[in-house]
């Protein structure tokens, strides 16, 4: 493998396709293993190869317009940004997901109406009572939720977006921060978290759901 630094020094000092090619093989890994993670999350509903394609896609546009964000690790800006195009190839071929945006949708509306009529927070009850369901389908419905769901990617996306999405998980309960870092971060399956937290798979799910709805419900509210 070639050195990264002459790789990056030859890109920038003649950024052709030849030279962002050799760059965008030098973190191929990186694609490898943003993908690995969603094809598990997804339980193989689409080849992995095909997931490959959608992040390769992010990974050349993270290398054309890394120069803009130089303060940020590489890796940092291209997982973000592969993640978001691999995200974006799922919400285009998969429609049986429109039921679980459906109800992420429900329970942002409730979110946002009962914040206002409360005056705090919501919390389950509040939101099962407002859904006319009960505690557990609720538990249900955040158990469904992942990111291809909640998360719409931008091609605009800069550094102000990682500065709010720290912002946003900082507002996240110990719990769903711990499972936020184990999953994203860290790199482990859900099955692994569950482990290491001595709870039950589908509550590491349901946790997982019930974050990432607040995460954009954060995030929706700043803007």
């Amino acid at each position: 493998m070639l050195n990264e630094k002459y790789l990056w020094s030859k890109y920038r000092n003649n950024p052709n396709q030849e030279n962002r090619n050799l760059l965008a093989l030098n973190y191929l890994p990186l694609v490898k293993r943003v993908a690995a993670k969603i094809y598990t999350s997804i339980q193989g509903k689409v080849e992995f190869e095909e997931l490959l394609n959608y992040g390769i896609f992010g990974l050349l546009t993270s290398i054309e317009r890394f120069e803009e964000f130089r303060n940020l690790k590489f890796e940092t800006f291209a997982t973000h940004r592969i993640r978001g195009a691999i995200l974006d190839g799922l919400r285009q071929i998969d429609p049986l997901k429109r039921g679980t945006r459906s109800k992420v949708k429900k329970i942002d509306k409730a979110i946002s109406d009962l914040k206002s009529s409360l005056g705090r927070e919501p919390n389950d009850k509040d939101i099962a009572d407002y859904l006319n369901i009960t505690q557990e389908e609720l538990l249900d419905w955040y158990a469904e939720i992942d990111a291809p769901s909640i998360f719409q990617s931008d091609a605009s996306n800069s550094e102000k977006s990682y500065i709010d999405l720290s912002m946003a998980i900082e507002s996240l309960d110990e719990r769903e921060k711990q499972i936020i870092d184990l999953y994203y971060y860290e790199d482990l399956s859900l099955d692994e978290i569950a482990k290491i937290l001595n709870i039950s798979i589908s509550r590491v799910s349901q946790i997982h759901g019930k974050a990432l709805i607040k995460l954009k419900s954060h995030l929706e509210g700043d803007k």
